[in-house]
């Protein structure tokens, strides 16, 4: 598995008449639980003297439509250049949330009108990819365990650390967790499901930690979704779950 990924040269004009700074973003929401360091390439022409880029960055925990604010990366710049800064370490930066996507920073450093011709390439170290998604509609009575698969089977190096992100739709008590098993040669022989959490979850919208799977000799995992209800009642939920994998 390759670690390092080139994105594209994505080029836009700017245009701004306001001291504010704007947000233009130039990569789509990539997952975060992957990403280990980052690398941005700007590029500015034909740029508006008092026109000022810097990169940036924004996190979204759950969903891409509930991001948190923008924050700047590396140093702001005037006139027209390119810049390369050296790369970030991204694993503090991008604990805890599942999404990340990079972009300028813009405004002008006095009143006007400023323009620039701006170019922009990532690139990340990210030893993992997702794994599995999958919405599930779910019914149960039962206090005992069901389970069901998120992810085919991958080979286990691939998933040495897994994080997931879910939102769960659920009436009664329904209760999930992230579990796994483990096939030694054969995926048509596998072993029996595990927990990978020592809690549930219940409904609403969560973020795992950084989850490690036992393995022994093994060649294959699969993941999936453990469920049942606590109280023996009739329980029903749709969940939206997304599991990635890393190397440890």
């Amino acid at each position: 598995m390759s670690c390092a990924n080139l994105g594209p040269v994505v080029h836009k004009h700017l245009v701004s008449s306001s001291e504010t700074i704007a947000y233009e973003w130039f990569t789509d929401w990539l997952p975060a639980a992957t990403m280990v360091r980052m690398q941005l390439l700007m590029k500015s022409k034909a740029t508006s003297s008092i026109f000022q880029i810097q990169g940036a960055m924004q996190t979204a925990v759950i969903r891409a439509d509930d991001p948190s604010a923008p924050e700047p990366v590396g140093s702001t710049h005037s006139n027209a250049g390119e810049w390369c800064g050296a790369p970030n370490d991204m694993l503090t930066a991008l604990e805890g949330v599942s999404l990340v996507r990079f972009g300028i920073a813009y405004k002008l450093t006095t009143s006007g009108l400023g323009q620039a011709d701006v170019a922009v390439q990532l690139c990340y170290e990210s030893c993992g990819r997702v794994l599995g998604s999958q919405t599930l509609a779910l019914a149960t009575n039962s206090t005992t365990n069901s389970y069901v698969p998120v992810t085919g089977w991958v080979p286990r190096m691939s998933a040495e650390v897994v994080r997931a992100v879910a939102v769960c739709r659920a009436e009664g008590n329904f209760r999930w967790k992230l579990a796994y098993r483990l096939a030694e040669t054969s995926i048509e022989d596998p072993g029996g499901w595990n927990p990978l959490e020592d809690d549930y979850h219940t409904t609403g919208e969560d973020i795992t930690d950084d989850l490690t799977p036992t393995f022994d000799l093994e060649m294959w995992v699969q993941f999936g979704l453990m469920y049942s209800t606590s109280d023996a009642t009739q329980t029903s939920a749709t969940v939206s779950i997304s599991v990635t994998g890393k190397k440890a």
